[in-house]
Formats: C-alpha cells, structure tokens, sequence
C-alpha cells in the first residue's frame, strides 16, 4: 500500500520514482503485480501474486517441505517439481498450494537477494521508513465464505482445523485446538460444579440472633453459607482433572505437530526481521546460543562452505533496567489499587447495602483489571521489542512471562486478599480486616464474600471481554470506512462544481475496505484470557463452582466470536508456523500445581467444612493443617502417577517420526548417490540386491509413470 501524492506536492515526483523502483524490484522476482487505484484518493494498492509455474520454481529455491500422497508414503518431503504430481495439494480446491503455502512463497520472493533473484525488499523495513504505507494478506473470498457457513454459523459441529490451517496457518489453528480441547474439559468441570452449587446453596447456617437496626428488635436468621460438603470432594476432582487435561493436550499437540510437519518448527525458526546485530560467520544452536566459527576447529568441518552467514547481537542493558523497574512499579501499584478497592466495597457497604458493595464492587475491579492489564501489556510489549529477541519464539516467550506475572497479580490479589488475610482477621494500619456478613450485622463469611467477588468480577470480565474483542474493532473499522466515504463523496461533490457534471457515486474497493480492518498479529491476547480463565476456574474452586458452567458457555461463543472476527472483522494474518503452544503450557502447569495448595487451603482455613471433623479437638486448627497436607501429598502423589503413566507423545506419534527420519535418510542418499553416480537409476542404485545390504524386506522405490497436473495455469495470493 503506497500513499497517493496530490498533485501539488514537490515530493510527488520523488515518492513515485521511489514507487516505481520498488514495483520494479517486485516483478524482477517474477511476480505478478496488479495495480488498484483506491477510491479514497490517499492510497494506491498493488496486489502481488504469481503465475503457477513461478510459484513452483520459488518452493523448490525455499525447499518448501510438503505432504506427500498416501501411495507414495504419505509424510512430508521437499518440494521438486519434477515430482510435483507426488504431493497431495489441495485436492478439493484443484490446486498444489494452499493458501498459506502460496503466501509464504510470495513472501520468500519478496525478501530473497536480488542477487540471487527475488525482490530484495526488507518490507518491514521500508513501512518503518515510509517508504509504504503498509503490506497485508488478502482474504480469499470463496474459502473465507466457506469458513463462515462451515465454522462460525455451524455451531454444534467439529472445528474445520485442517482447513484452518490451509488458511490461516498453524500458530492460530493450534489455538483453536486448544480452546476446542479446553472447553471439552469444561463440560465435565461443569457437570460436577453445578451439583456442587447446590449442595452449597442448600446448606444453610446455624439459627443467629440479630438485632433489626430500624426497630432494634431482636431477631433469629439463617442465611447460605456458601459453603458444603460437597466442597474437598470437588476440589480433589479439579485437582485430577486439570492434570489428566493438561497430559493429554500434550498427546493432542504432539499429533498436531507431525500431522501439520511442526515437530522441528522451534529449532529452524528464523531469525526476525527486527533482530539487530552483525553479520558473522556461525550458527545458532538448538538451545539459543551462538557458535561463531572461531569458537570451533574449521579444519574438522567437513562442508565449511555450507557454514551460513547470520545476525549476532546483545541486548541494551539500560533499557533492560529502565524496563523491568517499570514492571515492578505497576506491580506494586496494582497490588495497592487491588487492596484499595476493597476498602472502596465497605465505602459501597455503608451507603448502599450488601448487595451493592458485593456485585457493584466487582464490576469496579473488574474494569479496574482489564485496564490495568491493556496499560501493562503497552509497557511489556516496549520492553520486549527493546530486548532485541532473535527469534519470533524467543519474542513470544519473553513477553508471555512478563505479561502473565502482572496479570496474574492483577487479576487474582483481591481474591488471595479476602480468602487469607481477611479471614485471619488482622489489623492493618489500624483498619480491622474482616470478611462481610452475608447479613446485616451477622457473623463474618469469607466463603459467601469469595463467591460473590469471585462471580462478579468473573462474569463482568466475560461479558466486556467479548464485548471489546469483538465489537471494538468492528467499530473502529466502520468509523474509517465512513471517514474514507466521506472523503470521496466531498471528492465527488467538487468534481461536479468544477465540470459541471453528475458522476456516479462509487463506494470503497474490496481491498479498500480489508486495509481499514484493524491487524492481527498473533493469538496472544486470546491465549492469555484463556490462562486468566483457567486462574479462576481451578485456583479458587471451593469458593466458586459454577466457574466452569460460565467459563463453557463463554468458550462456546468464544471460537465463533474469534472466527468471526479472523473472517470478517480484521485484516487476513500472516500464517506464522507452531509446534506447540508455547510457554504457555509451562505457565498451565505452574498453575495446575498452585491450584491443588490454593485450593487445599481455602477448603482448611476458609471453609468451615472441616470444623466439624475437628470439633472438640484441643488443637483444632493444627489438626485441620494435617488434614489438609495429607490429602495435598496425596493428590501431588497421584498427580505425578498420572504424569508418569500418559505419555506426553502418543506411540502412534513416535512411529511417524521414525517412519519420517526413515525417509529423509533415503532422500540424503539419494542425493548422495545421484552427486557420485549422475544420472543412474536411482531405483537400481537403491535396490538390496545392488547394495547387498541384507535389507530385503524394504521395498524399493516407485517410480510411476508420468501424471497429468490438475492444476490451474495462474494462482494468486
């Protein structure tokens, strides 16, 4: 996208030699180019493709690995078009590429040395200079619309992933694997919660004598403890359940990953275009550190040619210190704000009642987290681009750990705050803390003022964060498209006064009308709403079980929301690979963990379900601790059997990795013997008789005869 001068403008002439230059670049890379004059009069757009034969010579330059058809073993090789007719393509849509494919083609195209026949274009680079005004995917309205009838209007049917992928790539069809996982799990959290509801809302308190504050008459109530027996019994099957999902997922990614050829993405991940260093001789390893050519003896190198040349650079240390005390300050002042606005609920108490301090006073914190977490997530992002990470992985994981470690202090403080410290009723700064009474001046229940706290807030941020998500960008969206309206129509109005004629009004081009979409980078907000989810879900689940009921329904609506606005509301992503979901898993796990000691102890020192188990004991809080530490080594104890017992890739995984290693050893030496023996027939060369290797159980090699290609002449991205 290239800013259209006016016609007056000096810097006219400049801009469009500039213009020129870069079209230039483009098409000497054998591209397509096709040149939209938008109706807005500020912008001028050129769509980039390729004709099929193009497409085909650049995936054999990238060594494009793809799947191969069942017959000729299925898996994934490099591409070569003199076997082309191996590949399994897109048999539905009669193409070889898939959408995903064809831009990264294009993409590498753009970006390969003009020395060595691409365009040369640091696109990044020449939108952070001006030099255009921005670059973005086009949709493919024909599989976009078959998306929307398939996946976000169908409902009650399985998540298209392959299709997904083909069109989105793997880093967010991996994410909706995982919401679709995830929100299984809920159904059984759901079924066991809700009968845990009940039992909670059915148990009352003992009969309490109270005085009416209008007629200071003594009276006798009862109220809901919000409490049951019902309650250890379901924080042990949370406990179970979040482990026996979290091994599984582990199983469900690691097929993901051979099935979609993702197994070694983390290892190969390029280095970003933002990465700044020098250019030296060396490697990065597997682990992230560099390995300059000095560091080695060059003389045991066999191929020292095949060394490539890449970045080596340092993070600034300044920025690095300014940053993380950044971090710190808003840590300290959320923490402070959480703890304020509890105070702010016994304000709400005194002049509005229970009812209003309990579900108003959530709302407020509710707002007050969502805020506090956009602001944070501004900072961590400066930050992390300031850290000079050299991998989009590497970039991914810093800003995950930045970002989680706030918002998990953020979100889940004044929860900690009312189930601990209120119940240990202390004196802070001279100001009683003490749990609110579910009536007026009625005994102190923490478990009632959890529960409410816990729900409102909960459910507040359900609702506003569907609400943002979903309908801000399509706000945002109209808002330009209306401002780019009326600018035309104000074009057109002038155009008529000063010729005297009527000329048809013409609305925004389709193109037009996807760049005033707002970006979508990643799944990373959509990650960590799930996590903060997950948080109340399983951390504080005596207090509240019916978390998992709303978090169900929200997670229904949530992967049609999000396909909606991946379709419909925002800009086509740049397919990115994944092979996992990252550090976000460790991040499950740590929580998975926490929840079983959170939960443990809010069931012994909040609850009031244990009291009568250790009725007239002389030590009765010594003795629920040891309840409760037993019952937390033996669920860690059958936590880690669970561990040990599921494996974290499936046996059928494993024997498709082998069956792959098998493969690409026979390509290598293929091409090993094709180097030393020319042209000989690779099948003979291969063949257990010619070897004499013993080897007479494999079968030899296929070649079939020559196949017609089904595929179009031009294909565009």
């Amino acid at each position: 996208v290239f800013h259209k001068p006016k016609a007056n403008d000096p810097d006219s002439r400049t801009s469009g030699q500039a213009r020129n230059k870069i079209i230039h670049q483009i098409k000497s890379a054998r591209l397509y180019v096709s040149k939209i004059i938008g109706r807005d009069g500020k912008h001028i757009f050129y769509r980039i493709g390729a004709e099929q034969a193009d497409l085909e010579d650049w995936a054999e330059f990238m060594e494009l690995p793809m799947k191969l058809r069942e017959k000729y073993g299925g898996g994934y090789a490099t591409f070569l078009k003199s076997i082309k007719h191996r590949f399994e393509g897109i048999p539905e849509e009669n193409r070889l590429f898939s959408g995903t494919e064809r831009i990264k083609i294009i993409k590498v195209a753009l970006e390969t040395p003009l020395n060595d026949g691409g365009a040369g274009l640091d696109l990044n680079r020449l939108k952070a200079d001006k030099k255009i005004d921005d670059f973005f995917c086009f949709h493919e309205e024909k599989i976009r619309k078959e998306l929307l009838a398939e996946w976000v209007w169908k409902f009650w049917k399985r998540q298209p992933l392959e299709k997904i992928r083909q069109y989105f790539g793997e880093q967010i069809a991996m994410y909706f694997a995982f919401i679709g996982f995830y929100t299984l799990r809920l159904f059984l959290i759901t079924i066991v919660g809700l009968i845990c509801t009940f039992f909670q809302y059915t148990d009352l308190s003992p009969v309490y004598t109270v005085e009416d504050p209008d007629t200071h008459e003594l009276k006798q109530v009862q109220f809901h403890t919000y409490d049951g027996k019902a309650t250890p019994f379901f924080c042990i099957w949370i406990s179970f359940g979040v482990t026996i999902f979290l091994e599984f997922w582990k199983r469900r990614q690691a097929e993901l990953a051979i099935r979609w050829n993702q197994q070694d993405f983390e290892r190969l991940d390029r280095t970003r275009p933002e990465y700044i260093g020098k250019e030296r001789k060396g490697f990065w390893s597997a682990h992230g550190d560099w390995v300059s050519l000095d560091d080695i003896d060059q003389t045991e190198t066999e191929y020292p040619d095949k060394w490539i040349t890449e970045k080596y650079g340092k993070r600034p240390l300044s920025k690095l210190v300014h940053g993380y005390i950044g971090i710190v300050t808003m840590i300290i002042t959320v923490i402070i704000g959480s703890i304020s606005l509890l105070f702010v609920r016994g304000f709400l108490r005194e002049k509005a009642g229970l009812l209003v301090a309990h579900y108003a006073g959530g709302v407020i914190f509710a707002v007050f987290i969502m805020v506090t977490n956009k602001l944070y997530r501004i900072l961590a992002q400066w930050l992390n681009d300031a850290e000079n990470h050299r991998s989009d992985t590497l970039y991914e994981d810093a800003l995950i750990t930045k970002v989680f470690v706030f918002q998990f202090v953020n979100s889940y403080t004044a929860f900690f705050w009312i189930a601990f410290v209120k119940k240990a009723e202390i004196s802070i700064f001279g100001i009683d803390q003490k749990c609110m009474s579910t009536v007026e001046d009625g005994p102190p229940n923490c478990m009632q003022e959890l529960n409410r706290q816990l729900s409102s807030v909960f459910v507040t941020q359900l609702i506003l964060g569907n609400l943002v998500e979903v309908v801000l960008p399509g706000i945002v969206s109209r808002l330009k498209r209306i401002q780019s309206w009326g600018r035309m129509k104000r074009q057109q109005t002038q155009h008529q006064k000063m010729h005297d004629e009527k000329i048809e009004s013409k609305r925004p081009t389709r193109v037009e009308r996807e760049f005033y979409h707002a970006t979508y980078e990643t799944p990373f907000d959509d990650y960590s709403e799930l996590i903060i989810q997950f948080g109340y879900v399983n951390l504080f689940a005596p207090a509240f079980p019916a978390a998992g009921f709303f978090a169900l329904l929200n997670n229904l609506l949530e992967i049609r929301s999000d396909a909606l606005k991946l379709l419909s509301g925002v800009r086509r992503p740049e397919p990115n690979g994944a092979q996992d979901i990252g550090t976000w898993l460790n991040v499950l796990e740590m929580m998975s963990t926490l929840s079983v000691i959170t939960n443990m102890l809010i069931v012994a020192f909040t609850s009031t379900t244990l009291d009568e188990y250790v009725a007239g004991s002389a030590h009765p809080m010594f003795l629920k601790f040891l309840i409760v530490v037993a019952l937390e080594h033996i669920i860690f104890l059958f936590k880690f059997i669970i561990v040990a017992a599921v494996k974290d890739v499936p046996a059928s995984v494993r024997i498709k990795v082998a069956m792959q290693e098998r493969l690409q050893q026979l390509e290598n030496r293929k091409e090993d013997l094709l180097e030393h023996a020319g042209n000989l027939d690779l099948a003979e060369l291969l063949s257990p008789t010619r070897r004499g290797s013993g080897d007479e159980d494999m079968v030899d090699p296929e070649r079939p005869v020559k196949e017609d290609s089904t595929d179009d002449d031009v294909d565009f991205a």
